[in-house]
């Protein structure tokens, strides 16, 4: 079964969860027509823009210098250190680095590419997803107190219940292939009726009229249309002759959720 699965999965990278039955489900939650489900007691939510606010004022305190408004142009490896173009509206620019991490999310195969790096080769080629989110207005948005999962698809975790530190109720993401990689973050309307079918699977009681347009965000994955899941690529690239640099490749949605982690992981692969 995919809850077994998930539940196995959970617990060999040391998660926090159990399985629970029907009733348990219905005691906890009592709007979700579940026959089981998994409870992860340690899930919680944060505020993405506090969070990077709190990272960028930490990097600060230690030193980090922020170039914001500049586009990285090109990248020449020298014989220790790494050469950096970068365009600001003042012009072209350049710095010098022993180490360089490429975080580029939805272009950091371009980046890695400016390294010198096969992209299509090393299997670093970033497909971009959309996800549209929709949000309950009315008195239905006080259904639920927890965040609410369908079992996940190989593309995302499917349509799920999201709520907000404002107590704001959404669902989403769905998941649009985006071929051309256009930064494209408006919500259709025309979307509704899917959307609705999706979360009556979860939460019977909301009709269409309870939804609304809301969100949108792009994921950076490494699989197209019809693939398997791929997972992030974490790599430090001395093998390719690119000493001190590390590709962060695909690091899609769950990527803020595990940035420290990764962070900690980075500084492990530089220190060695």
């Amino acid at each position: 079964r995919d809850l077994d699965r998930l539940l196995a999965l959970g617990h060999a990278n040391g998660v926090e969860l159990s399985m629970v039955t029907a009733d348990e489900c219905h005691r906890l939650e009592p709007a979700v027509p579940a026959v089981a489900g998994l409870l992860s007691p340690t899930t919680g939510i944060v505020s993405a823009h506090g969070l990077m606010d709190a990272l960028v004022h930490e990097a600060r305190r230690h030193g980090t210098i922020l170039q914001p408004r500049a586009e990285l142009v090109a990248i020449e490896r020298r014989d220790r250190d790494y050469r950096l173009e970068i365009r600001t509206p003042d012009g072209i620019e350049s710095l010098t680095s022993e180490r360089v991490v490429n975080a580029a999310g939805l272009d950091s195969d371009t980046v890695a590419g400016l390294a010198g790096i096969d992209v299509a080769a090393a299997g670093y080629r970033v497909h971009w997803w959309k996800g549209s989110y929709f949000a309950v207005s009315g008195p239905k948005a006080k259904l639920l107190s927890r965040l609410v999962y369908p079992v996940p698809t190989h593309v995302s975790l499917g349509v799920h219940a999201v709520l907000g530190l404002d107590g704001r109720l959404r669902f989403g993401p769905d998941a649009d292939h985006l071929p051309e990689r256009v930064l494209d973050y408006r919500v259709d309307e025309a979307k509704l009726a899917g959307f609705g079918t999706a979360v009556r699977h979860l939460f019977p009681q909301i009709a269409d009229e309870d939804l609304t347009p809301d969100i949108a965000g792009i994921r950076a994955k490494l699989q197209g249309p019809g693939e398997g899941f791929r997972d992030f690529v974490i790599a430090e690239e001395g093998a390719r002759g690119l000493p001190g640099l590390v590709n962060l490749v695909g690091i899609d949605s769950p990527g803020l959720t595990s940035a420290l982690a990764i962070a900690e992981e980075v500084d492990r692969l530089l220190a060695g």
